[in-house]
């Protein structure tokens, strides 16, 4: 007797790992735009740093300037049993200052840790939202308007390429529902 045998279990295994190495795609692109959105100098204010040394502000509504680059570096990728404690960050940001690897399984998270060293306030999140004496630089919501984009195309494009079966009769490639 002739007969297909479905392994769902195993199906399941490969459809998880197939969408991971998506979720991952996506937060690596949004990590880029993040990253590629903070001016090296801004158009806002000029103003002086402890030391002397002069920056020039973003203006508001804006991403923020880099200015140490330390946030700049900072902005990485971690995935649940990533091997990481942290993300990978660059030369200006400490290890510490990655995101930190979820504890949920099949999570991905794009971000950063960084904190003010002598507050210990993570200034991040000021410059996304602003403060009472700053207005928002926004640089994460506008990454989430990418990843939807992003992943509309990457999600779909591989649930094309790993999940199309031939239709006997016809040779023609079908999705499985169809």
């Amino acid at each position: 007797m002739a007969k297909i045998e479905w392994r769902g279990d195993l199906i399941l295994n490969q459809i998880n790992t197939q969408a991971m190495n998506k979720l991952i795609e996506i937060a690596e692109g949004v990590k880029d735009y993040m990253k590629n959105s903070m001016p090296v100098e801004g158009s806002g204010r000029l103003y002086r740093r402890p030391g002397g040394r002069m920056h020039r502000a973003s203006k508001e509504g804006h991403p923020p300037a880099q200015d140490t680059e330390k946030l700049h570096d900072s902005i990485s990728v971690n995935w649940y049993r990533s091997g990481m404690k942290y993300g990978k960050v660059g030369s200006k940001a400490k290890i510490e200052d990655g995101v930190e690897r979820p504890t949920t399984p099949r999570t991905v998270v794009v971000g950063t840790s960084v904190v003010n060293e002598k507050t210990g306030v993570p200034y991040p999140d000021y410059l996304e939202t602003g403060t009472s004496k700053m207005k928002a630089r926004p640089y994460i919501r506008p990454a989430l308007l990418v990843a939807r984009q992003l992943s509309s195309g990457i999600m779909s494009s591989g649930i094309r390429k790993n999940f199309l079966v031939p239709r006997s009769e016809t040779g023609q490639f079908l999705p499985f529902n169809q």
